[in-house]
């Protein structure tokens, strides 16, 4: 009942959210944020010990900041593969995605992999992308919500891809990669104004980098999708 219930809500959020509008996202998910950390209370408590902020108060700020966040990205994440060209930096600015040669790009699992990826096609059209694994089964509902996802997540104008080409190409941490291959972190954050500040680092150390990331942005990191 659980999974037809949040079927409904999303399949109704999908069509009714507006893509080229993300202030209206952003005010959205900040009611629906103040609703739903009660409710979520036994996930607010684990994030708290998750943190390892030295006090209560500051664990609770970061907890309060992962709900946030979260909820942002999972509103966006409805309407990002319909997002005109013309609004993308209305979501996000990108930097450092000239000169890719043929390196991969390795985005975080959290804050936004698709929010960087939407960004990344659009200045580099045609650009490879791995797709992901299938979703842990959750019953008919949540097979079906999955299905959707894909669906959607499939119509981004990337070169979608099952294993890694030898050109440039888009993936998230945790995915088996040529040792051999040159690499760049794709590093996200969510700034005051609540837009999206994507970075393409040179060649680098990525598991390094992704990590120093996280550890200077710890309340974005703490969902992982």
């Amino acid at each position: 009942m659980r999974g037809i219930s949040r079927l409904c809500l999303v399949e109704t959020a999908r069509g009714i959210l507006p893509p080229d509008e993300p202030e209206v996202l952003r005010a959205l998910g900040g009611l629906l944020y103040r609703f739903e950390h009660h409710a979520r209370r036994d996930l607010m408590h684990a994030l708290m010990a998750r943190s390892g902020a030295p006090t209560r108060r500051a664990a609770e700020s970061l907890a309060r900041e992962a709900l946030d966040v979260d909820m942002q990205r999972r509103l966006e994440e409805l309407v990002l593969p319909r997002v005109p060209p013309a609004s993308l930096d209305r979501y996000c600015d990108l930097e450092g995605a000239a000169d890719l040669g043929d390196d991969l790009l390795v985005a975080g699992r959290a804050p936004h992999p698709m929010l960087a990826l939407v960004a990344l096609v659009r200045a580099v059209p045609g650009l490879a992308a791995l797709r992901p694994g299938p979703e842990p089964d959750g019953g008919p509902a949540m097979r079906f919500l999955a299905a959707r996802f894909a669906a959607e997540r499939a119509t981004i104008p990337a070169r979608w891809v099952d294993t890694i080409p030898p050109e440039a190409c888009f993936l998230v941490e945790g995915v088996p990669r040529p040792a051999d291959r040159p690499a760049r972190a794709v590093l996200v954050h969510r700034a005051r104004d609540k837009r999206w500040r994507v970075q393409v680092t040179g060649r680098t150390e990525v598991s390094g980098a992704l990590a120093e990331h996280a550890a200077r942005w710890p309340g974005q990191v703490l969902v992982s999708g």
